[in-house]
C-alpha cells in the first residue's frame, strides 16, 4: 500500500497564500527585485512534486512588471510561452525614472515596440487579469483603444492608467474606453499634457458616446496636472465622474486644477462616499476661495462620510509661498456644517479661518480623546498670523456637541 495522498484542495489552499506579492512600495527597483524574487520562489515549488507545478507557476508569474526600457528577454519569453502568460494576475506597464514624456526619434520608437509588445501580451492574458497598469506613452493613444476593446476588459477589476492627451477629442477617447471595464472595482486615472490645448468650436463641440451603465467603482483616483490655461474648457473631472455608480462609489480621491474645483456640483450626488480627498492644484488662481461654501455645504449631506481632507494641508503659507485667503466660510458654519458620520476633517486648500468663535483652548497633554477631529488654519485671538491647530469634538451626556481648540 503506497503511501497516502495529500489532497490537491488542500496544495491550492496553501499556495493561494503566497500567490500574490504584498503591496510595495512601487519603484523601479523595488517591483524588480521582489517579483524575481517570487519567481523564484515559484520555480522551487515547481520541483517539489508534479501536484505543485501548476500552483509554482501561478507564484512565479502572477505579477509582472515591464518597464518602458526595460530589457526584452522576459517579455519576449512570456510571448513564447502563451501558457505562463496566462498565469499573469496583475500586469504594470509603466516608464522607469529615466524616462521622459517624449525623447530622441528612436526612444519613441523603442516606446512604441514596447507598447506593442505589452498589448499583445495583454491579449494573451485571458480572462485572468484581474490589475492592469498602463502608463501609455505619448501618441500611442491607438494601442491604449485596442487594450479596451479586448476581451480581457471585462474582467479587469483593478485600473490604473496614465496617458497623455493633448485636445478633447483624445479626452473623449479616454472616457469611452473605460465603458468596456464592467467590472472594475478600482479605477486609477493621470492625464497630463505637454502643450496648449487647441480652442477650436470644432474641438469644444465633440461630446462623448453615452454610456449604458455605470461601472461598479468603490474606489477612484483622478490625477490631472493641467493649469487653466492649458487644460480643455470642459472638465474631466465630469466627464470620468458620468461613468461611475453613485451607489457604489465608496472613495474618492481629485487632484485638479482650481477651475475644475468650480464644477464638482455631481458629488452630492455620491451618497456612498465614506472617504473624499480634494487637492487643489493651481492656489495661485484663486484655489478654493469661490467654491468653499458648496464644498462645505455639500460634504455635510453626506450621509457615511467620515474622511475629508482637502488639500494642501493646513499651514501658515502654502508650499510654494503664495499667501493663504481668508475662507468665505466662517468657522461657526462650518463646525454646523460637519457630515452626520465625519470623525476625521481637514482643510486645507489655501484657506484660513479669521475668528475662533471664542472655544475654549485645551492642552494636547490633557484633552479627551476626541469623537471628531477637525484640523485647519486659525487666527487664534490676540495673534497675527494664522496658525495649523486641530479642532476637537465630543458629544456629551445630554447630546450636546462641546469643540475646543487643541493647543
Amino acid at each position: 500500500m503506497g503511501p497516502p495522498v495529500f489532497p490537491q484542495e488542500v496544495f491550492d489552499l496553501i499556495l493561494s497564500h503566497v500567490q500574490h506579492l504584498e503591496d510595495i512600495p512601487f519603484s523601479y527597483a523595488t517591483a524588480l527585485h521582489a517579483e524575481s524574487a517570487q519567481r523564484e520562489l515559484g520555480y522551487r515549488m515547481q520541483r517539489v512534486c508534479s501536484a505543485w507545478v501548476i500552483g509554482g507557476r501561478r507564484i512565479a508569474w502572477s505579477r509582472f512588471t515591464y518597464f518602458w526600457n526595460a530589457d526584452d528577454h522576459l517579455i519576449n519569453g512570456l510571448l513564447e510561452r502563451p501558457n505562463l502568460a496566462g498565469e499573469i494576475r496583475e500586469l504594470f506597464y509603466e516608464r522607469s525614472p529615466t524616462s521622459g514624456p517624449r525623447g530622441p526619434p528612436a526612444s519613441i520608437r523603442r516606446r512604441r515596440d514596447a507598447t506593442l509588445k505589452v498589448v499583445e501580451l495583454i491579449e494573451m492574458c485571458s480572462a485572468r487579469l484581474e490589475t492592469l497598469f498602463f502608463d501609455c506613452p505619448e501618441d500611442n493613444l491607438d494601442l491604449w483603444a485596442q487594450v479596451s476593446s479586448s476581451v480581457m476588459a471585462s474582467t479587469i477589476r483593478k485600473l490604473g492608467l496614465v496617458a497623455h492627451v493633448n485636445n478633447e477629442a483624445d479626452l473623449f477617447i479616454l472616457v469611452r474606453s473605460l465603458g468596456e471595464f464592467v467590472l472594475l472595482n478600482g479605477l486609477f486615472i493621470n492625464i497630463y499634457s505637454s502643450r496648449e490645448w487647441p480652442t477650436s468650436t470644432a474641438q469644444t463641440t465633440i461630446r462623448p458616446a453615452p454610456t449604458t451603465s455605470r461601472l461598479p467603482v468603490a474606489r477612484f483616483t483622478l490625477q490631472q496636472p493641467f493649469s487653466n490655461a492649458s487644460g480643455p474648457s470642459i472638465s474631466p473631472a465630469d466627464l470620468f465622474a458620468s461613468l461611475l455608480n453613485p451607489e457604489q462609489l465608496q472613495t474618492l480621491e481629485l487632484d485638479i486644477s482650481a477651475r475644475d474645483m468650480q464644477n464638482l456640483d455631481w458629488v452630492g450626488a455620491f451618497r456612498r462616499l465614506e472617504f473624499i480627498s480634494l487637492s487643489v492644484l493651481d492656489l495661485s488662481r484663486g484655489g478654493l476661495t469661490t467654491r468653499l461654501s458648496f464644498l462645505v455645504d455639500t460634504l455635510s449631506t453626506l450621509p457615511v462620510l467620515k474622511t475629508v481632507f482637502i488639500e494642501p494641508s493646513p499651514a501658515g503659507e502654502t508650499p510654494h509661498g503664495i499667501a493663504l485667503e481668508p475662507s468665505p466660510v466662517s468657522l461657526g458654519r462650518l463646525l454646523m456644517r460637519m457630515p452626520p458620520s465625519i470623525g476625521f476633517y481637514r482643510l486645507g486648500g489655501g484657506v484660513f479661518f479669521v475668528d475662533d468663535v471664542g472655544l475654549p483652548l485645551v492642552s494636547l497633554r490633557v484633552r479627551p480623546s476626541p469623537q471628531v477631529s477637525l484640523k485647519l488654519s486659525l487666527k487664534l485671538k490676540g495673534t497675527e498670523k494664522a496658525r495649523p491647530v486641530e479642532l476637537s469634538r465630543r458629544t456629551d451626556t445630554n447630546g450636546v456637541k462641546l469643540w475646543s481648540i487643541v493647543l
